[in-house]
């Protein structure tokens, strides 16, 4: 299925509204919003006449910090809508409707809303602007602290609408969970979709940390004290939306699989009772296979993922904590 046809049927995002518009290959787009931050960064060191203490590397970090991450939140549009369409595929398939039919249902149940973006955008900016952060630029430097102050309204607007859009999305499939499907436990094909989907957040987040963790300058104890809030509550929050998710599946497999239980032990109980009325050796068959089609549903897994997506958790969890260690030892050394 190509590009256009994913984002006529799934719900999009201003993100994507906004590559429809332009009709540009994804990667340009990618490459000239990151070459915008670039040439007004150096336009403002330019004009302030510190264009070549731009290769002092804690001026450098400072500056390349804000527009670093702006530029990885507008990455990650392209990294997470495979995981975002992979989930509503599956689910289409399981609730059994045609594709058109079913982008009509999901824009009708989906709490993502343009309205709610704008808003996200515009709570994002406030806090860029209000925010209390300390750069220890010179104020003669009148350019480049308006590029700071530019680009920490950039990040924080898009860091606030890519948190309302995961949890929106989030919000979405908990819906889809809901509604009427049709669940083979033994294939069940949304658990790897919600497994990539919610360790995929969970990596975005951890992401961002640690990429905030290498660009981070020397910093005042103010600075310090805002930047672990920011980090404490992302880390939560990606925990959060990793265990909601993956909760939600195994609510619905192990309710599906009760179902199914609750008909495998009255077919068997109805046949011991004809067992015992009769000797019927089809009545015998029956119950072998009765017997062994309850031992497959108790064997069915009940959890959307399996080691290799907690090893992988794991290992993202720690990537911000390796990326602070290699920063002491590199600074020492």
């Amino acid at each position: 299925m190509e590009q256009s046809e994913f984002i006529r049927v799934y719900p999009r995002t201003v993100f994507d509204d906004l590559l429809m518009r332009v009709r540009v290959p994804r990667g340009v787009v990618l490459f000239l919003f990151a070459a915008i931050a670039l040439i007004n960064l150096f336009g403002a060191a330019y004009l302030d006449g510190i264009i070549f203490r731009l290769w002092e590397f804690d001026l450098l970090r400072v500056l390349l910090l804000e527009p670093t991450i702006a530029v990885y939140i507008f990455f990650l549009q392209f990294y997470l809508k495979p995981s975002r369409v992979g989930v509503t595929e599956a689910f289409r398939k399981m609730i059994g409707m045609e594709p058109i039919e079913y982008h009509r249902f999901l824009m009708r149940i989906s709490p993502l809303t343009r309205r709610g973006e704008l808003v996200a955008l515009l709570i994002g900016a406030a806090i860029g602007i209000m925010l209390p952060l300390e750069w220890m630029i010179p104020e003669q430097f009148r350019w480049t602290n308006l590029f700071l102050s530019l680009s920490s309204i950039v990040m924080f607007a898009l860091g606030s609408w890519g948190i309302y859009s995961s949890l929106a999305v989030t919000r979405l499939f908990t819906r889809l969970h809901h509604q009427k499907l049709e669940i083979d436990l033994f294939h069940p094909i949304f658990v790897n979709a919600i497994a990539r989907r919610s360790l995929a957040i969970t990596m975005v987040y951890v992401g961002a940390i640690a990429l905030s963790v290498f660009f981070f300058p020397p910093q005042t104890f103010r600075n310090i004290t805002l930047f672990a809030i920011i980090y404490a509550a992302l880390i939560l929050l990606s925990g959060f939306i990793f265990l909601f998710s993956t909760y939600e599946s195994h609510c619905l497999l192990v309710e599906t699989k009760r179902r199914e239980l609750d008909i495998v032990r009255r077919h068997l109980s109805e046949d011991y009772r004809r067992l015992k009325e009769r000797s019927d050796p089809n009545l015998a068959n029956w119950v072998t296979a009765w017997l062994a089609y309850e031992k497959r549903l108790q064997d069915a897994p009940e959890w959307p993922f399996n080691p290799e997506t907690l090893r992988n958790l794991v290992a993202a969890m720690l990537v911000p904590i390796g990326t602070f260690a290699a920063r002491i030892i590199a600074e020492r050394f």
